[in-house]
């Protein structure tokens, strides 16, 4: 990793440990985009999730939901067996600490502009309350440069409205609320243009 790289990770890190201690206080989408440049965006991959809790199978969920919720708005996604034999192949088993040039091979096996990925920082769920909270970051694959991130953090509790009408009781139903309100969030920012 050149020093360049170090500087931009080291940053990055920073800021997880921050959103990480406001995430106590704070609850709803954070996005911050990290470079001013804007990127075209035509064909997005999704990356395994690494994952801090014991659920073990929530990583392939989150993967198969945002990638079905792209598809459905109409946005190119690298196929997930494709993903995963690279990853393989190469050798990674967190893609947060993927270099630069080995992004730069992806794109040209895949041909993803871009690749999400990120961390499951926590997950709950005692009888019917839900809780989840994820770091989600964009990388560009000609850069290697991070794009932006969004923290997120949901309690099924929070989208009660009369009695226990809208609460959400289970795990799936809470990360697929989260996954369609962070794509949505993502479209209102402007992130997915294909047209540069």
């Amino acid at each position: 990793m050149n020093f360049k790289n170090k500087k931009v990770f080291h940053r990055f890190i920073f800021l997880i440990l921050l959103i990480s201690l406001s995430s106590c206080f704070r609850k709803g989408i954070i996005t911050k985009e990290l470079t001013s440049k804007r990127f075209k965006v035509c064909k997005i991959a999704v990356f395994p999730f690494y994952n801090l809790t014991k659920n073990e199978k929530l990583s392939d969920m989150l993967v198969q939901m945002f990638t079905i919720d792209m598809v459905r708005k109409g946005i190119e996604v690298v196929e997930p067996g494709l993903v995963k034999n690279f990853l393989f192949r190469e050798r990674i088993l967190n893609p947060l600490y993927i270099k630069a040039e080995t992004l730069k091979k992806f794109r040209y096996e895949t041909g993803a502009d871009i690749v999400i990925g990120g961390q499951i920082i926590k997950v709950s769920q005692v009888g019917d309350n839900v809780k989840l909270a994820l770091l989600i970051w964009a990388r560009s694959t000609s850069t290697g440069d991070f794009i932006w991130y969004t923290f997120y953090r949901r309690e099924g509790e929070d989208y009660r409205k009369v009695f226990h009408f809208g609460k959400i009781s289970s795990l799936s139903a809470l990360a697929q609320r989260m996954v369609e309100e962070i794509i949505k969030d993502w479209e209102n920012r402007g992130f997915f243009k294909c047209e540069m």
